[in-house]
């Protein structure tokens, strides 16, 4: 399986780490759409470990309902001790990215009792591809900033 990058991956880190003890965050950025960030489930095997699923969406509002646009479903597991830069220990697995005008719910892995055995290649590669460049884009937006407002609710 193709890997989403160590840069990304760094970035995607200070994200998760927001959350701290959380299930939900809201991440406000000026001039940018709000970034939602969700703890759903643990306990998925993974090959770096027991893995998370979360879910990440930029929202915008259309005739007063908010809209995800995109939604991603991600598994991450987080392997590493001591050296935390060490990004190798740290296995990003995409399940899926919905757009609000192109909806798809094509998964990329394929999961039996919560185990990543298997993937669609060809949709999983498109999401890592995707992946690597949306993580350096919130980047770049100022969403893993400290200065980046961070809503809380439990």
């Amino acid at each position: 399986m193709k890997k989403v990058g160590s840069v990304p991956k760094k970035y995607l880190c200070k994200l998760i780490a927001k959350l701290n003890d959380k299930e939900y965050i809201k991440i406000k950025s000026e001039g940018f759409m709000d970034l939602t960030i969700k703890r759903m489930e643990s306990g998925y095997k993974t090959p770096l470990g027991e893995g998370t699923m979360y879910a990440m969406a930029h929202f915008y509002e259309e005739k007063g309902d908010q809209i995800p646009d995109p939604i991603v479903l991600f598994i991450m597991a987080d392997s590493r001790t001591k050296d935390l830069n060490f990004y190798d220990l740290v296995g990003v697995y995409p399940y899926s990215i919905d757009y609000k005008n192109k909806p798809s719910h094509e998964p990329a892995l394929i999961l039996e009792n919560k185990s990543i055995d298997e993937c669609y290649p060809a949709i999983y590669n498109d999401y890592v591809l995707f992946l690597d460049q949306w993580f350096i884009n919130l980047r770049n937006q100022g969403f893993t900033s400290d200065v980046a407002e961070v809503f809380y609710k439990d």
